[in-house]
């Protein structure tokens, strides 16, 4: 090895030692070092800093010494009329000023104006929620925010994993809500109703809400296959009973399903507010001829979102748009997880 691979290499082991060193140094740094530092500069005085920051004037000195030793510099030296910064501490002026003002950026409260942001809200909304909340929560966010985008997705069975990664802001769930990190709030109640045609055989007694079970099962019954999110109570209440269904036509869709009921002998079970929803006179509504247990519908968001000031407005304003829907609830609750 010739003197030059000497040299070279105590020159890296030199930077070595203080890239670490530095790092070690890094992890001692009080924040408040850099706070009197600023002050003490503004004013080129430690009464006047101590006054201004609202401590005593040994207070000051004291935390000088200990930024003084962790730079190895004295920062401050007597000068003509008072103190005078050293080249270091020179340096070190705008630099602290950034750090001081990043640091002020990072902790100060952060503010949220609806009718100024142009945020893109993303909410996983099922078919039931189009038919049943969308209506009334579309204009609402548009007033609310007219400048921000409002996207509404389809759900499947990756929605935790959606609200898990930030893809989602929230998203309406009809099952039982799930657990931490998730938060919930029920926003109502759904109740299921039976559905034919005005001109059914069981139309008259169904005016009269007299339909027995057993007339309510001898026809043939259209059911919907919910998504996994949204569970229909009916064949799990028909099997309590030992009672199943005869299912003529299944489908995967809620639109539009009980307007299909017309000239035939089928019985659909909906959700009541879907079938609200149709407001048609050449249908014939009637409670079930049997106890179906309520769904609860929730409004379902990750953690992360519990305090961003953006994500509790969209809440308050989805909870707000879905008062009326608790208004009608049979059993009217509200409970937030």
């Amino acid at each position: 090895m010739n003197r030059s691979d000497v040299c070279l290499g105590s020159h890296v082991a030199q930077n070595s030692g203080k890239r670490a060193m530095n790092q070690i140094n890094l992890s001692r740094v009080d924040l408040n070092l850099l706070v009197v530092f600023n002050a003490v500069a503004g004013s080129m005085s430690v009464t006047r800093a101590a006054e201004n920051l609202f401590i005593s004037q040994p207070a000051v000195s004291h935390s000088l010494n200990r930024l003084r030793l962790l730079l190895d510099d004295p920062l401050f030296v007597s000068g003509k009329g008072g103190l005078a910064l050293t080249i270091r501490a020179m340096d070190l002026v705008q630099p602290v000023k950034e750090i001081l003002a990043s640091v002020e950026r990072v902790i100060a409260p952060v503010s949220f104006d609806p009718l100024a942001t142009t945020r893109t809200f993303r909410i996983g909304a099922s078919e039931y929620a189009a038919l049943t909340i969308l209506p009334d929560l579309i204009g609402a966010l548009h007033r609310g925010a007219p400048l921000a985008s409002f996207e509404f997705l389809t759900i499947g069975s990756n929605i935790l994993d959606q609200l898990a990664g930030g893809e989602l802001d929230l998203t309406f769930w009809g099952t039982a809500a799930p657990k931490a990190p998730f938060r919930s709030t029920e926003l109502f109640r759904e109740t299921h109703v039976a559905v034919i045609d005005a001109g059914h055989a069981l139309a008259n007694k169904a005016k009269r809400a007299a339909v027995t079970l057993d007339e309510y099962l001898s026809f043939p019954h259209l059911r919907i296959n919910y998504a996994d999110t949204i569970l229909s109570p009916t064949d799990l209440a028909l099997a309590e009973l030992g009672r199943k269904r005869n299912v003529a036509v299944a489908t995967a869709n809620l639109a539009g399903r009980a307007l299909s009921l017309k000239g035939t002998s089928l019985i659909a079970t909906l959700p009541r507010r879907v079938v609200e929803s149709y407001e048609n006179k050449a249908l014939v509504t009637f409670p079930l001829p049997f106890k179906v247990t309520e769904l609860a519908y929730y409004m379902v968001w990750h953690a992360r979102g519990e305090s961003d000031p953006a994500s509790v407005w969209l809440r308050r304003m989805v909870f707000e748009t879905t008062a009326g829907l608790r208004e009608t609830n049979s059993s009217p609750s509200r409970r937030t997880r």
